[in-house]
C-alpha cells in the first residue's frame, strides 16, 4: 500500500525589489526578508542599479539574524564592491563559508558552474521559535566613507510547511 496521506505541489515564489537603498559607514546590516516558519530558498542574486558613492564598500555578505544569533550565508569579509558599476552582479551559489560570486559589467561576462551545478545554490531557511524576528539581511563594511548606492534584488523561494519570507 502506498502513501494515503494528502499531498499538494509547491509552487515557487519569487520577489524581486527593485531599488533597495544601500547606505551607511563602517559595519552596516540592512533586514531584506522576515523568515516565518521555514522556508527553502532556490536562488538569491542582487544587481547594482544606481551608484551615488560606492568607494569604499570592502565586505558584502548575508546572514540570518534571530536578534541573538548570526548564521552565514555567505562568508564575510571577501566579496569587494568598491568601484563597481552599475549592472554589476552578485549571488549565492558556493556553501555559507564562500563568498559570494561577482560578475562586473565593465565588460561582458558570465557566471557559471565548474560542476554544472545549477547557479544559486538553494538552502533552508528556519525561524528560530513563532514569537522571534528572524530576518535575511545583508551586511556590509566600509572602510572609512559612506557608501550610498540602490540594488535590484531577486529571491525564488518555497514554503516549507506553511513557512513564508515578507519583507523586513
Amino acid at each position: 500500500m502506498g502513501f494515503q496521506g494528502n499531498a499538494q505541489r509547491l509552487e515557487e515564489e519569487h520577489f524581486h525589489l527593485e531599488g533597495v537603498p544601500v547606505t551607511g559607514t563602517g559595519a552596516v546590516a540592512l533586514n531584506i526578508f522576515k523568515v516565518i516558519g521555514s522556508v527553502w530558498i532556490i536562488s538569491q542574486s542582487a544587481v547594482i542599479c544606481e551608484i551615488t558613492t560606492l568607494a569604499n564598500l570592502t565586505d558584502m555578505h548575508a546572514d540570518l539574524w534571530d536578534g541573538t544569533h548570526s548564521e552565514l550565508l555567505t562568508k564575510a569579509t571577501t566579496a569587494d564592491l568598491s568601484g563597481r558599476p552599475v549592472g554589476t552582479m552578485f549571488t549565492r551559489d558556493k556553501v555559507a563559508t564562500e563568498p559570494y560570486s561577482i560578475v562586473g559589467s565593465t565588460q561582458c561576462g558570465i557566471l557559471e558552474t565548474a560542476s554544472s551545478k545549477r547557479i544559486g545554490l538553494p538552502f533552508a531557511a528556519v525561524q528560530k521559535t513563532a514569537d522571534i524576528d528572524t530576518f535575511m539581511r545583508l551586511r556590509f563594511n566600509t572602510t572609512d566613507a559612506p557608501v550610498d548606492f540602490k540594488l535590484n534584488v531577486h529571491f525564488i523561494w518555497t514554503p516549507v510547511d506553511g513557512g513564508s519570507l515578507v519583507l523586513a
